[in-house]
């Protein structure tokens, strides 16, 4: 590397293409630390779960290539992102970076920063990160259910239950009755948050109406905390609404038997969202009963069918004030079919 010298007063132009000044660059020994090495890192990739997509930087920029006494050795004018990462990419013991300020950047929704020294460019994309975190937490529920698949001793009960988004944005929980409620995350000072909220006085409601602390999250599951309360959620898509049938696997080819897990079902059930109080979905043989609310299904996780194809009534009721309630599936036909 070429040898150049350089004092705290020195004046540099910065050249373009055209050969036409752009602006003044002034020496800056102030270097990246760690934290901000790997913030800029992860701005200046488009690959990977932690890429911060938010801000982008705009180029072209200098940056000052700094010897382990933070002295200046050289600099370097970057036109892109690739560039940026590979310069960073050299970093270790020996050497590191300092970059000419003012430089400026983008924001998703247009918004242009001006960013002045190492402080304001950690606080630019701390808050930019942490705004997106925020919008894929709080948009976690528009993607399938999610259903929490582990928990500490203390709530494994719930181990099975599922959270849904409906289609005006409001959140269902599912467990032996459907929840009306809301879930929203948020940051306070560095630690992610997630506010559930159902309605309702039992015991789900009291277990969940909490404010929980996000521990770990990615694009599949997350992890919430509670005083001693650990629970695990993961996205599951699998399970698919059908328009008019309920299809499953015979158990053996020549039966005409399948199990059908209809407490998953429930979820593809529409009904009056405004509603305050919880809801009890329930499944009937008949639609006599269904009218009685008589002789409900009670294995509900592993119903196994009696003909094939079988038609259930679909009745929702109000667990408060008893009242029967529309909804958009009065019925189903289950179909055993082969899965071979």
């Amino acid at each position: 590397m070429k040898s150049i010298f350089l004092t705290l007063s020195a004046i540099f132009f910065l050249i373009s293409c055209s050969n036409e000044p752009i602006g003044k660059m002034e020496i800056n020994k102030d270097a990246l630390d760690e934290e901000l090495i790997d913030l800029v890192s992860r701005v200046s990739t488009t690959e990977g779960e932690n890429t911060i997509g938010c801000l982008r930087f705009n180029y072209p920029f200098v940056v000052f290539l700094l010897d382990s006494l933070n002295e200046v050795e050289d600099f370097i004018s970057l036109h892109s992102d690739p560039e940026f990462l590979a310069l960073l990419e050299t970093i270790d013991s020996t050497n590191n970076i300092s970059i000419s300020y003012p430089i400026k950047a983008t924001l998703n929704n247009g918004e242009l920063l001006e960013i002045n020294n190492n402080e304001e460019l950690r606080e630019s994309i701390s808050k930019c990160a942490q705004d997106e975190i925020v919008g894929k937490c709080n948009n976690f529920l528009k993607l399938c259910t999610w259903t929490v698949v582990e928990a500490s001793q203390n709530a494994e009960i719930y181990i099975g239950t599922q959270f849904k988004e409906t289609n005006s944005g409001a959140l269902r929980y599912y467990a032996d009755n459907v929840y009306l409620g809301t879930w929203v995350s948020l940051f306070i000072e560095e630690t992610l948050h997630l506010n559930i909220f159902t309605i309702g006085n039992d015991s789900p409601n009291s277990f969940w109406n909490k404010d929980w602390i996000i521990t770990s999250f990615s694009e599949n599951s997350f992890e919430l905390t509670h005083e001693e309360t650990i629970i695990t959620i993961e996205k599951n898509c699998e399970m698919n609404c059908p328009i008019d049938d309920l299809k499953g696997c015979k158990v053996e080819e020549n039966s005409e038997i399948a199990v059908f897990n209809l407490k998953d079902f429930r979820k593809c059930i529409g009904y009056n969202i405004t509603l305050e109080n919880p809801v009890s979905i329930l499944f009937y043989k008949t639609q006599e009963d269904a009218n009685q609310n008589i002789n409900a299904i009670e294995n509900t996780n592993t119903f196994e069918n009696t003909t094939n194809p079988q038609t259930l009534y679909i009745k929702a009721w109000n667990t408060v004030t008893h009242d029967s309630i529309t909804t958009n599936k009065p019925r189903i036909t289950l179909k055993a079919i082969s899965c071979d």
